[in-house]
């Protein structure tokens, strides 16, 4: 039996995602880096592979975003710091480059505490990162932006860290 895709289905959920992001981040901070271009690029050609009735991967249409203390190839890893402090990634670290094999996209890179070293989420490079449901709230946690990240549909899953 044959697979069935829908048509753009990756590009169809980057680019929802990506219409939250421009609606709602500015009042969350729940994000640091941006891969537009990236992720529509990705979407792009793992569409192109389902078009062929090629397997893109069992996470085929899931979008992700990644706490920006894991590398991202191609995209700045300030581990919550300046951007004077941050650098671009030469590779995916490890879990990364599973799940983009696995055919999920990276949106963006999460907010996260400075150096991962505290509890609110409070960034002063990057602001605090709120919770989407009641911006008078913190999100919490050195993960506070991937968490707020799907709550606010930026993604469908986050990658945070303990």
């Amino acid at each position: 039996m044959a697979a069935t895709f829908n048509a753009g289905q990756a590009q169809n959920a980057v680019q929802s995602n990506l219409d939250n992001i421009d609606k709602y981040e500015a009042h969350i901070a729940a994000l640091i880096t941006h891969r537009r271009d990236a992720a529509l690029d990705e979407a792009q050609n793992l569409d192109m592979l389902a078009d062929r009735d090629e397997w893109p991967g069992p996470l085929y249409g899931m979008t992700l975003t990644v706490k920006d203390n894991f590398d991202v190839a191609g995209t700045p890893t300030s581990n919550g710091t300046s951007f004077a402090y941050s650098r671009d990634a030469e590779d995916d670290c490890f879990l990364v480059e599973r799940v983009k094999n696995a055919g999920a996209v990276v949106v963006a890179k999460a907010n996260q505490s400075e150096y991962c070293l505290t509890v609110t989420n409070h960034n002063v490079h990057h602001g605090t990162c709120r919770n989407p449901w009641n911006l008078d709230r913190i999100a919490g946690g050195s993960s506070g932006g991937s968490a707020a990240s799907v709550a606010a549909g930026f993604a469908t899953a986050p990658i945070g860290s303990d």
